[in-house]
């Protein structure tokens, strides 16, 4: 991504983050948002983004929020009809809460750009920068991952061929909601995913990447 300003119109005026969790991964955002907390130093929103969860989880949330002054935590639910879309997906291995992400333009329809970050992540510096990136006509911003697109003996090349080197951790994306709504690619993810899922390991990656080909 290029360390490049937009314009302030084109996004939020405040920094808005998503993160997924179910109840065992409530039980490690405090860090995270403590380090946002502690570096960022321009308003921020979290969307914290969740189907279900225990009474214990979402006081931990209530209580957290209370203690912060420029971070707001803002919860999401997934809904019925969306949590049994994405549960079609189980012989992925994965959780069904990491495609919560690929909803993001559907259950945040008042935001036009969103980080999304891994709830294991510690935030070291402040966001603003990273989340006001030019992305030009691209719909996400994302990080190479590099031990593997450095490698063309590694299995993103076995995986992806030619485009190994374009394999990315799907643990940070910098996401261009607005034009995701208007490529509709919410559907279009699903789609993809309902014909191809039984053949990839790490789909969510996959689909991300599928992505940056059809803009």
């Amino acid at each position: 991504m290029n360390d490049v300003s937009i314009e302030k119109d084109d996004i939020d005026e405040c920094i808005n983050i998503a993160i997924c969790i179910d109840d065992n991964y409530c039980q490690h955002i405090n860090p995270m948002v403590y380090s946002i907390e502690k570096n960022t130093r321009e308003r921020a929103r979290i969307h914290i983004v969740y189907y279900k969860l225990k009474a214990e989880s979402l006081e931990n949330i209530i209580k957290l929020n209370e203690l912060l002054t420029n971070v707001e935590l803002k919860l999401c639910k997934v809904r019925e009809y969306q949590y049994d879309w994405l549960s079609k997906f189980k012989e992925n291995r994965l959780p069904t809460e990491a495609y919560f992400r690929l909803l993001l333009p559907e259950l945040l329809p008042d935001v036009k750009r969103i980080l999304y970050l891994d709830v294991d992540m510690l935030i070291l510096d402040s966001l603003g920068e990273l989340y006001r990136t030019d992305l030009g006509n691209n719909i996400l911003g994302v990080v190479r991952d590099f031990p593997f697109t450095n490698d063309k003996s590694s299995w993103s090349y076995f995986l992806l061929g030619e485009f190994g080197n374009r394999y990315f951790n799907s643990g940070m994306l910098l996401m261009d909601l607005v034009a995701m709504r208007e490529n509709n690619i919410v559907s279009r993810f699903m789609e993809f995913i309902l014909e191809t899922s039984q053949h990839y390991l790490l789909v969510t990656k996959m689909l991300l990447m599928y992505s940056s080909f059809i803009m």
